[in-house]
């Protein structure tokens, strides 16, 4: 399964997710020269993701937004 994800910047911040049984991998990409905070407005994505570039870790159950820097890309997985 792949869809896009509903968030707040959607003309700037480009995210979708793929899922196969368990497994998750969530991408967020910043289209802007801009740092831009994202708030994650689908429900269906809760609980604790591991950032694959710097092996920290996002609960989602406790905050529905990120600070992304200009150009950032953020990949996640569960």
């Amino acid at each position: 399964l792949s869809q896009f994800i509903k968030r707040d910047q959607d003309h700037l911040v480009l995210a979708w997710r793929r899922k196969l049984l368990e497994k998750e991998v969530i991408v967020f990409l910043n289209l802007s020269a801009h740092e831009n905070n994202v708030v994650v407005e689908d429900e269906d994505i809760t609980g604790k993701y591991l950032h694959v570039f710097d092996e920290t870790s996002i609960d989602f159950s406790k905050k529905r937004s990120l600070v992304m820097a200009p150009w950032e890309a953020i990949v996640l997985e569960n």
